[in-house]
């Protein structure tokens, strides 16, 4: 079979890590085994990840032993190649179980990440009083799931994924909405994804996170408007939570209410217009209804499901255990 090297992931004097592709353009990952004395080419085996596995080793998820021992195919390959980026070479099966001095240590992170936009910044979060596992683990999925909504809110391009994303789910139940908050974190680009950079647990520490700076200050924006006095945010999620209860469509998607009046869907608009307002989204007003022109009904949906995590998030900053919403 011929490869391709296509990049060195790691060289001490010589390479000892490549990502290569064969004629079908499939992803390989090479492992230098044997340090030649004698002038000839380097050996190397390779291993085909399946995709997800890639991506998360290439996002320092996961380590380079893992990926060959629990997150590659079977079929296996060696072969005799100077690992320089462009070269090609011919690789022959390798039929053996790959011993463990030919394993790599545990540990070995890719030492070469994707390189984050220029529009990511690192932001903190103060905290403060005793969290614990519950907490931690909370607290990550608001960050997660509120930066992804808010990241969607700030593309000026409705793209058809993007626009797939608000139009796929039947949005009966509790599922559509993990599904819908995963989906969106899957849409945004890696370079852009929220990460934690640092990390300090005591009272006070912090939480240091990776990501763009203009979703970082709309979040923040919004929860600071949620624990005002004056924010209208609960109201308005009342009011149209009672709505959709009193029609009985609270488990119910617009499939299942074939017969919708004008009325009715004036309604449900005028609905969504107050909670984009009362949110504190009158601005991404216009871009929420395009993303969601075709089932509004959604669209409200959506919305509650987007006010109910971003008042937990503000609930641990009005508690005083996260503060400074992500401060520069």
């Amino acid at each position: 079979m011929k490869f391709k090297v296509t990049e060195v992931l790691l060289n001490y004097g010589m390479p000892l890590v490549v990502r290569a592709k064969n004629e079908k353009g499939g992803e390989f990952i090479g492992v230098n085994y044997h340090d030649p004395e004698d002038g000839s080419p380097y050996s190397f085996y390779f291993v085909r990840p399946r995709p997800k596995i890639l991506s998360e080793f290439l996002d320092q998820k996961i380590d380079l032993r893992y990926l060959i021992t629990h997150g590659s195919y079977k079929a296996k390959y060696e072969a005799s190649t100077w690992a320089d980026v462009d070269e090609d070479f011919v690789a022959k099966t390798y039929e053996e179980v790959i011993p463990e001095d030919m394993l790599p240590e545990p540990r070995l992170f890719n030492p070469t990440p994707t390189p984050r936009s220029s529009a990511v910044d690192k932001r903190k979060i103060l905290i403060d009083g005793r969290w614990d596992v519950a907490d931690l683990s909370l607290f990550s999925d608001l960050v997660r799931d509120t930066y992804s909504f808010a990241y969607a809110l700030t593309k000026s391009k409705v793209s058809l994924t993007l626009k797939s994303i608000f139009e796929r789910y039947p949005w009966r139940g509790g599922s559509s909405s993990l599904a819908f908050f995963n989906s969106l974190s899957d849409f945004i680009k890696k370079d852009e994804s929220v990460k934690v950079t640092k990390m300090q647990y005591a009272s006070p520490g912090f939480l240091e996170f990776s990501l763009r700076s203009d979703v970082a200050d709309l979040i923040k924006s919004l929860v600071i408007d949620i624990n005002s006095n004056e924010s209208s945010a609960g109201r308005a999620y009342d009011e149209a939570r009672s709505y959709l209860r009193d029609k009985d469509w609270l488990t119910q998607s617009e499939e299942d209410i074939p017969d919708l009046t004008p009325e009715q869907i004036a309604e449900v608009e005028k609905i969504m217009s107050d909670l984009c307002e009362g949110l504190g989204l009158v601005d991404f007003k216009t871009h929420i209804f395009e993303l969601s022109a075709n089932n509004h009904l959604a669209g409200v949906k959506i919305l509650l499901a987007f006010y109910r995590r971003l008042k937990k998030f503000a609930d641990y900053s009005a508690t005083g255990k996260a503060v400074e919403i992500f401060a520069a």
